[in-house]
């Protein structure tokens, strides 16, 4: 879909979490090799989520990048996001804490700020 989104000028982002593997995969390498798609990396925290959450933005958006232009100030809570532990058999073990689900809800900061780049500078989005 990106690929067709792409040739059709249409606007595309795909967020993934900073630990993603996805830019190897051998079909997004591909689609790398095609079109022109721009990254950037920020941490949710930044547009209001209360963990920092690492992120990874591409998109087909020129300039997708003044999203960094409405970030906000960072007021990170102590969230449990994981639970490291040593089981019976003495190996380190992690698993999701309490919070964990709830930083996947996107920050009404970033909808917003995503919603302004892309409304703002839809005549240049075109390759």
């Amino acid at each position: 879909l990106m690929l067709l989104c792409s040739c059709k000028g249409i606007f595309w982002c795909l967020e993934q979490p900073s630990s993603s593997s996805m830019e190897w995969l051998p079909l997004f390498q591909r689609l790398l090799r095609l079109v022109t798609v721009r990254k950037i990396r920020f941490r949710m925290s930044q547009f209001g989520a209360p963990t920092p959450k690492g992120t990874v933005l591409y998109s087909s958006h020129r300039c997708i990048s003044q999203i960094m232009d409405h970030t906000v100030p960072e007021k990170l809570q102590d969230k449990q996001m994981v639970v490291r532990y040593v089981n019976k058999a003495g190996k380190s073990r992690i698993h999701g804490g309490a919070h964990l689900k709830g930083s996947q809800a996107y920050p009404a900061g970033f909808g917003k700020a995503l919603s302004t780049v892309r409304t703002s500078n839809w005549k240049k989005n075109r390759r």
